[in-house]
């Protein structure tokens, strides 16, 4: 199910969310895509990240992360024992 929602769901959060933005409104810092500057560093095994970086991550990486974390979620699942 995942691989035929995950295209349609990163369509609209690329929709909304595509433009960097680090608003003294929202906790989240530096953010692109829907991606804060804590989930980027953590994708790329750093402490942190600067603010510039955030701002050059491309499309295809953050669907990578988004993509990383899906399986993660649904590998984490309780599984049916009957396979359904």
């Amino acid at each position: 199910m995942a691989r035929e929602t995950l295209p349609k769901a990163l369509t609209l959060v690329f929709g909304s969310e595509g433009c960097y933005s680090d608003a003294q409104t929202d906790s989240g810092g530096p953010t692109k895509y829907g991606i804060t500057h804590k989930t980027l560093a953590a994708h790329l095994g750093l402490a942190h990240v600067p603010p510039e970086r955030v701002k050059a991550m491309t499309i295809n990486e953050a669907a990578e992360i988004y993509e990383q974390s899906a399986r993660l979620r649904t590998s984490s699942m309780p599984h049916s024992r009957n396979g359904g």
